[in-house]
């Protein structure tokens, strides 16, 4: 028990540090004008990603904290097996002031799909 608990404390200490190693950036907003929730994360070129949120439809939510993905960030759109990726350079994300927005291809290809919005009261309570 006390194997186990060393290596989780150890596991844990190392994912700390190699996060500490790296820069965040203060806020990224995820605006979604569209009728269908996405779950959204991000990764650089060659990294892993990270899970930002779901954003539920025809609305904003701001990410605190993002981890600085470099010179080239892909943003990735998820919906009922539907995914797509938005790539942005680090330089336009500053130039936008850290706002990125669901394109509205992201929509129009879960509609060609036949894949329905949730209901009203569905999209509410998410």
């Amino acid at each position: 028990m006390k194997k186990v608990l060393a290596l989780c404390v150890l596991a844990v200490s190392l994912t700390l540090a190699s996060c500490s190693d790296g820069s965040f950036v203060d806020k990224v907003a995820i605006t979604n004008p569209t009728e269908y929730p996405a779950t959204v994360d991000v990764h650089g070129t060659g990294q892993g990603s990270t899970d930002l949120a779901t954003v539920v439809a025809d609305s904003e939510m701001t990410i605190h904290d993002v981890y600085d993905q470099g010179d080239r960030w892909i943003f990735r759109f998820t919906y009922s097996g539907y995914r797509q990726e938005l790539e942005l350079s680090r330089d336009q994300l500053a130039h936008d002031g850290w706002r990125v927005m669901i394109p509205s291809s992201f929509e129009t290809h879960l509609r060609t799909r036949g894949v329905q919005p949730p209901r009203e009261h569905e999209r509410n309570e998410r």
